[in-house]
C-alpha cells in the first residue's frame, strides 16, 4: 500500500495543478474591477462641489484611459458627459463652462460638426456670449491637446542622412527628416507638434490661428493644412499669426512646424484656433 502513495500524492497534486490553471478558475479583470473609471465618481463629486477645474482633470483622465482600455463606447460617453457639463455650467458660469465644451469639440470624430453645435448654443444662450470662441490645441506642458509630443531635431544631421542614403540607397530618418525639403527655410533646428484633429470641415469652417512662445524664439513659422505649409506671419518676437484657415473642405491644420537657430523652447508654443462672430 505504501509505496501507492508517492505515485497517488504525486497524480493528486497534478490534478490541483491542472483545475487551478483552468480557464474558468482565474479571476476575471475587467476595466471596472481594476478601478480604472473610480475617477469618474470623483469628477462628479468635484463638479458638484464647484470644483470645476478639478472635475474636468478628471473626466479627462476617465477619457484617456476608456481609450487606453480600448472601451470606445465608454469614451464617447465620457465625452458626452463633458459636454452636458459644460451645457449646464454655461447657464451659472460661461468661462467655467468652456473648457468642457471646448473638449467636447476637440475630442469628437469631426470637430467641424462639433465645434458647430456648441458655438450655436452658446450664442442661442441667454446669457451674453463671447465675441469670439478659442480652442486651445496645446497644453500648458507643451504636448497637444491630443497629448501628442513635439519633436526637435537638429538639422546639422540632414546631410549626414542624405550622405548616408547616397552611398547605402537606404534612408536612415524619422520624424521631421521624412518630411524635409530642400526648399525649406535655412536654420540649425526644427520643432514640430502634429496636431491629430478629427475635421471634414464641411461645410468649411472658417477660422485664424495665433501662435505664441514665451522664450520668444526667431525663425519662420509654418502650419500645415490639407496636406500643405502654409507661412504664418510674424507679429513680433515670439508671436506669429494665420488669419485664413479652413476654408476649403477638408482643410484642416494637422501640424506646426518653427525654424529656430537655437534649441528650441522645451514647452515650444501655445497654439489657438479662434473663431469670430461679427454682430448683425
Amino acid at each position: 500500500m505504501r509505496r501507492w502513495l508517492a505515485p497517488a500524492g504525486l497524480l493528486l497534486l497534478a490534478g490541483l495543478a491542472v483545475v487551478a490553471h483552468l480557464p474558468g478558475s482565474a479571476p476575471h479583470y475587467t476595466a471596472f474591477s481594476r478601478g480604472s473609471f473610480a475617477v469618474l465618481a470623483s469628477a462628479e463629486d468635484a463638479l458638484a462641489a464647484g470644483r470645476d477645474g478639478r472635475a474636468l482633470v478628471d473626466f479627462r483622465a476617465a477619457y484617456d484611459r476608456a481609450l487606453y482600455e480600448g472601451n470606445n463606447p465608454a469614451a464617447h460617453r465620457i465625452r458626452e458627459r463633458m459636454g452636458l457639463a459644460g451645457e449646464e455650467l454655461w447657464r451659472r458660469r460661461p468661462k467655467q463652462a468652456w473648457p468642457f465644451l471646448e473638449a467636447f469639440a476637440l475630442l469628437g470624430d469631426d470637430f467641424t460638426r462639433d465645434a458647430s453645435a456648441v458655438e450655436n448654443f452658446a450664442l442661442n444662450a441667454p446669457q451674453t456670449t463671447p465675441p469670439e470662441f478659442v480652442y486651445h490645441l496645446t497644453r500648458p506642458d507643451g504636448n497637444s491637446f491630443w497629448e501628442t509630443e513635439p519633436e526637435a531635431e537638429w538639422r546639422g544631421l540632414w546631410p549626414l542622412w542624405e550622405g548616408w542614403k547616397a552611398v547605402t540607397g537606404q534612408a536612415q530618418v524619422d520624424g521631421v527628416y521624412l518630411e524635409a525639403k530642400p526648399d525649406w527655410p535655412a536654420s540649425n533646428f526644427t520643432w514640430r507638434l502634429a496636431l491629430p484633429m478629427r475635421a471634414s470641415n464641411r461645410p468649411p469652417f472658417s477660422a485664424s490661428m495665433t501662435l505664441e512662445c514665451a522664450s520668444a524664439p526667431s525663425g519662420p513659422c509654418w502650419v500645415k493644412e490639407g496636406g500643405r505649409y502654409q507661412t504664418a506671419q510674424p507679429e513680433g518676437p515670439g508671436r506669429w499669426s494665420l488669419p485664413a484657415l479652413m476654408t476649403q473642405p477638408g482643410q484642416k491644420p494637422e501640424s506646426v512646424l518653427l525654424f529656430t537657430q537655437g534649441p528650441p523652447p522645451r514647452r515650444g508654443l501655445a497654439i489657438l484656433l479662434i473663431r469670430r462672430y461679427q454682430p448683425l
